[in-house]
């Protein structure tokens, strides 16, 4: 519009001129994209019905949509519950648009109408994913074969359950991804681990079942191979080898996360884990095997771990626990439900901030009021159902937490303990006590 004939348009119709110059027609190409860019899925797919220009330039806007999951953030439909009830037909609509720029896909804990054969989806459109999250949903053999033949740059691989025995095709699709660097396995009923050896020993490093009880430990053999390997997890299993624990300490060097949960039937001791010498995080819970000779060996050789967590090992006693408290990096310690330990264990833990005795019935007022004044960077104290404790301990926790010099909060959690908060009148505003859980029908 010239000057002249929009002075005109002003003196003789100023709402017609309004309207043009204020019209979002007047961006050029490059504003727009970065308009639509920031826009939601259904605002993208409904944008394209305004006009050709739009169409093509919406098209043109998936280019930079890297991130798929369900939350309604992402997907902006006016009824938030609306996302819920994506199913295939309309996830294949959307990835036709935009499966080729993806590179993280995230679905969501339940969505029962996606179907077992997803993956075959995300295998036909979406040949440059890098990031898999899918352990909520169960999918078939097929669809992860499907993933094997079409995509080869998968970095992060997260799965669920399948419908039928999926261990050859999960060891193809390893096999075909020579950058694959985690694995997680999530409640897994028919896979065996056998899909392990297919793995490029040079990129993994984090291998995960987690909930998977047909493991088999014998195919642990190759982690020894693994240089870079930096995580392994396996809880909820049956079988025992001796051997897997020598080969998992080949990774001495590497290994930073150990574990070994949920399984009381591995017998065999685990002294060998005492070469894992710069492992920062430990974790065996409910591990029949743990006892206080293997806990004063880990206390002298592991000397870089951080966090802890020895729950419901009814073997250990004193003697252990306060190995691992001697622990100079120790920032985090688990052990509930052992009734072998009692509060003369606890001293100055410096760097300790998180500490979970739920269940111990041996604890009382005095260990724990001292266990406050020592450790003054404590921020979380969970001792549920330690039924010895009374309001001698809040007050003597009230009174610790006043003397604090660095100011920080601990939460400390009592619920089905024999601590009335109504019996204490002092308070701290360094303690904040999270009050007992009553449980009525209404809460079920």
């Amino acid at each position: 519009m010239s000057r002249k004939s929009a002075e005109y348009a002003f003196i003789y119709n100023p709402v017609d001129y309004y309207l043009r110059v204020s019209s979002v027609d007047v961006l050029n190409n490059d504003c727009l994209l970065h308009i639509f860019q920031l826009l939601p899925i259904v605002d993208r797919v409904r944008s394209e019905r305004v006009c050709k220009r739009w169409q093509l330039l919406m098209q043109e806007s998936w280019r930079d949509f890297k991130d798929l999951n369900f939350e309604n953030e992402c997907w902006g439909f006016s009824n938030k519950n609306a996302v819920l009830k994506v199913n295939s037909r309309i996830l294949k609509k959307v990835l036709k648009r935009c499966g080729q720029y993806i590179k993280n896909i995230e679905f969501p804990e339940l969505n029962n109408r996606l179907g077992p054969h997803i993956m075959k989806l995300i295998a036909k459109f979406c040949a440059n994913v890098e990031n898999i999250f899918a352990t909520e949903l169960e999918v078939s053999s097929w669809s992860i074969r499907a993933l094997s033949e079409n995509c080869h740059k998968i970095i992060v691989f997260y799965i669920g359950n399948c419908s039928d025995e999926c261990d050859d095709e999960l060891g193809n699709l390893f096999k075909e991804n020579k950058g694959l660097k985690e694995i997680y396995i999530h409640s897994n009923l028919t896979v065996t681990g056998k899909c392990l050896s297919q793995l490029n020993t040079e990129s993994i490093e984090t291998i995960c079942f987690d909930n998977c009880p047909y493991i088999s430990l014998k195919y642990f053999s190759v982690v020894k191979e693994c240089k870079n390997l930096k995580e392994i997890v396996v809880e909820h299993f049956h079988d025992s080898n001796d051997r897997a624990i020598e080969n998992i300490c080949e990774c001495s060097e590497s290994l930073k996360h150990l574990t070994l949960a949920l399984c009381p039937f591995y017998t065999k001791p685990l002294n060998n884990l005492t070469k894992l010498i710069n492992l920062e995080i430990l974790d065996l819970l409910s591990n029949g095997s743990v006892d206080d000779e293997l806990l004063v060996a880990i206390g002298a050789h592991c000397k870089q771990l951080r966090k802890v967590d020895i729950s419901y090992c009814g073997a250990v006693t004193d003697v252990g626990v306060s190995s691992i408290m001697s622990l100079p990096n120790l920032v985090c310690l688990s052990f509930e439900e052992c009734n072998n330990v009692t509060d003369q264990v606890f001293h100055c833990m410096p760097n300790l901030k998180h500490l979970d005795c739920s269940n111990c019935s041996n604890l009382k007022d005095a260990g724990l009021i001292r266990l406050i004044e020592t450790c003054e960077k404590l921020e979380h104290l969970y001792l549920n159902c330690c039924k010895s404790l009374t309001n001698e301990f809040l007050i003597g926790a009230i009174k610790a937490t006043k003397n604090r010099k660095n100011k920080v909060i601990l939460k400390c959690y009592l619920s089905y303990t024999a601590v009335v908060l109504s019996g204490v009148d002092d308070t701290s505003k360094l303690l904040q006590v999270v009050p007992k859980i009553v449980i009525t029908p209404y809460n079920l």
